[in-house]
């Protein structure tokens, strides 16, 4: 069966973070205060008081499905069924291959009872039973990171908790009416969409536990992604839309946002990691965090390329701010980075110095010149700016020689003045124009 987009998407992604690329910090006297809402936030948005042309833009979303409000998660406990214990019959015979068998060294017997679903066992059996001892190994069962058993017909993931170190679990398209990762405190990836099970429990997976909180969510046809990006590391799952999760929040878990005593903030990841020179992604924001772990505020260069601009509270802003009283365009929600130079946006040109600004005024882009007006954009069209009449094409280049406009003729000279109300010899013929600047003997 061909995967969906969703599966793909977080397949991919997550395979690129199975190296753990974050070290551990000590960040002393670390305060359980939560992270604080944006106040008095540095930059403020285009308006038509500040400009009649700066309209505001159509800036891309990554998703079109809002965030799912993390309080409405279940967090009750788990229920224990107590299963009386049933006589056997007379001629009942529990055999050696049926026993459960976990050795004292953490072998376990790839048979029945610790593998009842058949299909499942053989998968076990011929991936991973590395030297066909017909035991499943501690050593060959650490060396497991990904495991997928997609479309096999699987009833029973039974055995799938003797995997310790497993990252990533894709199951879906089976026939699973129950799942029990507990034991997969690892796990930051569970594509399980396409079977019949309708919650899950997820309070043992931290990363799953976060993934969910701070989501980012797309459906595709009855199916959700839960995704978030923590820096190098990310999380997610791919369950069916009526799943009901049961999990933990970040402050249950001990994870999260947290403030040091300096003031600073930073974000605790599981296995004692933290996101550092990187970016994260979480509620569908972007956060920044330098060397040290702590998150950014104001101006920082990303990667030593490009610069960007988060506000008091440490969201990334994109498109356009007005910061320190000049204007600046910071790209779409996707790529929320400083534009400078000449840059078309929302089909007008404007003008960014090498600090980022925009200009208005007089601006020369090689041999070419442009106008921009008050709002940023530059001019086209007829403009008078002085004493002088200038025209200026669709994509705002100043224009210069002759002109057409209707059945009238123009001429703009290499200043692109226009000429009016006088005579001028061009390309050894004189021309005259009235005080409209209209050539009279085109």
């Amino acid at each position: 069966m061909k995967k969906s987009l969703l599966k793909v998407s977080v397949s991919s992604v997550l395979a690129s973070s199975m190296i753990l690329s974050s070290g551990f910090m000590c960040l002393a006297d670390e305060t359980e205060e939560a992270f604080p809402e944006e106040t008095d936030a540095v930059c403020e948005d285009v308006s038509e008081e500040d400009s009649d042309e700066a309209e505001e833009l159509d800036v891309p979303e990554l998703i079109s499905e809002e965030t799912e409000d993390f309080e409405e998660v279940i967090f009750d406990e788990t229920e224990i069924e107590v299963i009386e214990e049933e006589s056997l019959d007379d001629d009942a015979v529990v055999t050696e291959e049926d026993a459960e068998d976990v050795l004292a060294t953490g072998d376990v017997t790839i048979n029945k009872t610790n593998f009842p679903d058949s299909a499942f066992r053989s998968f076990v059996s011929e991936n991973y039973d590395k030297d066909n001892d017909g035991k499943l190994s501690k050593s060959e069962a650490d060396a497991v990171l990904t495991i997928d058993v997609d479309d096999l017909g699987i009833t029973d993931l039974k055995g799938i908790g003797n995997f310790k170190n497993l990252i990533q679990l894709s199951c879906s398209d089976n026939d699973l009416t129950s799942i029990n990762v507990s034991s997969n405190t690892k796990l930051r990836a569970l594509v399980a969409d396409g079977n019949s099970f309708t919650s899950i429990n997820i309070k043992s997976n931290p990363w799953l536990c976060l993934s969910y909180q701070y989501a980012m969510t797309m459906d595709e046809n009855g199916s959700i992604l839960y995704y978030a990006s923590f820096g190098g590391n990310v999380a997610g799952m791919v369950l069916d839309s009526d799943v009901v999760i049961n999990a933990k929040k970040d402050s249950d878990l001990g994870l999260g946002w947290k403030k040091s005593s300096n003031g600073k903030w930073w974000f605790k990841l599981p296995d004692n990691l933290y996101p550092s020179e990187s970016i994260i992604y979480v509620n569908e924001e972007y956060y920044y965090f330098d060397d040290a772990g702590y998150m950014v505020t104001g101006w920082f260069k990303y990667a030593n390329t490009i610069w960007m601009y988060a506000d008091s509270s440490g969201k990334v802003l994109s498109g356009w701010q007005k910061i320190s009283g000049k204007w600046y365009y910071l790209g779409s929600k996707s790529a929320p980075f400083m534009y400078v130079g000449f840059r078309t946006i929302d089909n007008k040109t404007y003008y960014f110095n090498e600090n980022g600004a925009m200009q208005t005024g007089w601006q020369q882009n090689g041999d070419l010149w442009f106008y921009f007006g008050s709002s940023g954009a530059a001019v086209t069209g007829w403009k008078k700016i002085g004493s002088y009449w200038y025209y200026f094409k669709s994509n705002g280049v100043m224009e210069t020689g002759w002109h057409k406009s209707g059945s009238d003729w123009y001429y703009l000279d290499t200043n692109g003045h226009m000429l009016a109300s006088c005579s001028r010899k061009i390309d050894g013929k004189t021309y005259r124009f009235d005080a409209n600047g209209v050539c009279l003997n085109p």
